[in-house]
């Protein structure tokens, strides 16, 4: 652990197991339905499979960009984030799904910008959290602009209402 990319390490090994893991789980727990379904046990976990190497694509390429960037973008995305989880509110702009209005469908593709607000509120948390602890901010100082924004973006994904991802 004494390396300095250990913890890295450790972490993208967790995440491959997991992943890994919940594969094996849908594989199991779809079998039965995808026969059913779809005449194949492997219906549904296929298209898991594939998601899940699309987003290791995704994650390889996020670990492309540099630091600063995004720390410098990480409001902006946010603020981003939270206008959309605003527009998709609004009928018509917004696609009501299993008594969720969450989605937007863009050429055929479901987006859903609360798990983007997710990342973004993690991603300008954590800048803010290290700004603020370079300049031996207090605990207050450090959490007024942050809880603010997390009950905002909770706010709006009740207001879906999707309380999975609340």
């Amino acid at each position: 652990m004494a390396r300095p990319l250990a913890s890295f390490h450790l972490v993208v090994t967790i995440a491959v197991l997991l992943t890994v893991l919940g594969l094996v789980m849908v594989l199991s727990s779809s079998s039965v339905g995808a026969v059913v379904s779809v005449g194949s046990a492997y219906g549904l976990f296929t298209s898991q499979l594939v998601f899940a190497a699309i987003g290791m694509v995704i994650f390889y390429i996020a670990l492309q960009i540099p630091v600063r960037l995004l720390r410098k973008y990480s409001f902006v995305a946010f603020a981003a984030s939270v206008a959309a989880l605003v527009l998709v509110l609004i009928p018509g702009i917004g696609t009501l799904s299993q008594g969720t209005r969450g989605w937007f469908v863009v050429f055929g593709v479901s987006l859903q910008p609360s798990e983007v607000a997710k990342i973004t509120l993690a991603l300008w948390g954590a800048h803010l959290l290290a700004s603020r602890r370079a300049e031996n901010s207090t605990l207050k100082e450090m959490l007024v602009p942050l809880l603010p924004a997390a009950l905002v973006v909770t706010g709006l994904i009740v207001l879906q209402p999707d309380l999975g991802t609340t």
